[in-house]
């Protein structure tokens, strides 16, 4: 992946997201997660069965069996979407090869095909997710650079993975830019609105511990960074 190429998706990267991200209108007070999922998946499939032409159904219903851990039925729903159109699926679809777990074998060549698919159409973190594969797999300086550069570019347009990517490169330093990766993480946060509960607790105890261990004046000062970020 060369500068033009990104150059060429960010330029029809979209600022919003579907709205729809489940098939349950309202989620179940007296359930538990397991009965959540449950829920989830007979609602989708009941949605493609009704539209069995619907990519974004198929793309539902993948991430539900995704949730409840059926991972090769997810990768069969992901990969019907995406050939249908449905960048999300495609984009889940190439991150499963880069994962490489719960019965998908890992593939850099499978995961660029699908991330590229998404990044084609405007997904902004697949374009950080190939810059990130291409910065994983080689070992020369001058190309991990360029890699990097990328990244920073995908994470300057708003791509939340590129931007806790650049948050956990700034706590792995020898000496850790705590500045840094709490900067990057409230991005992030600011980013991430409607991401699910326990996601979103996990990235407030993120901030809130890399918080306490600055003083309050640099805290206040970086909210105010990452709040100027967002506004512009």
């Amino acid at each position: 992946m060369g500068a033009n190429d990104l150059a060429g998706w960010l330029g029809r990267v979209s600022a919003t997201r579907a709205v729809q991200t489940t098939c349950v209108s309202a989620p179940d007070a007296d359930g538990g997660v397991a009965d959540e999922n449950v829920r989830e998946i007979a609602a989708c499939q009941r949605m493609v069965a009704e539209q069995p032409k619907s990519a974004r159904n198929k793309y539902l219903l993948g991430r539900a069996l995704a949730a409840a851990q059926r991972t090769e039925e997810a990768a069969t729903q992901y990969r019907a979407a995406a050939e249908a159109g449905e960048i999300e699926a495609a984009y889940r679809l190439g991150l499963m090869y880069v994962d490489g777990k719960n019965g998908i074998e890992p593939s850099d060549a499978e995961a660029a095909i699908w991330l590229t698919k998404a990044a084609a159409g405007g997904y902004i973190d697949a374009a950080a997710e190939l810059a990130l594969l291409d910065w994983r797999r080689t070992k020369r300086d001058e190309s991990r650079a360029a890699a990097l550069a990328l990244v920073n570019a995908a994470a300057d347009h708003g791509s939340v993975a590129a931007q806790r990517f650049l948050s956990d490169q700034a706590l792995d330093k020898s000496e850790p830019d705590l500045a840094e990766a709490l900067y990057r993480l409230l991005v992030v946060y600011r980013l991430s609105s409607g991401a699910d509960s326990s996601a979103e607790m996990e990235l407030e105890n993120k901030i809130a511990a890399l918080t306490r261990r600055l003083s309050a004046p640099v805290a206040v000062g970086i909210a105010q960074k990452a709040r100027a970020w967002a506004a512009r």
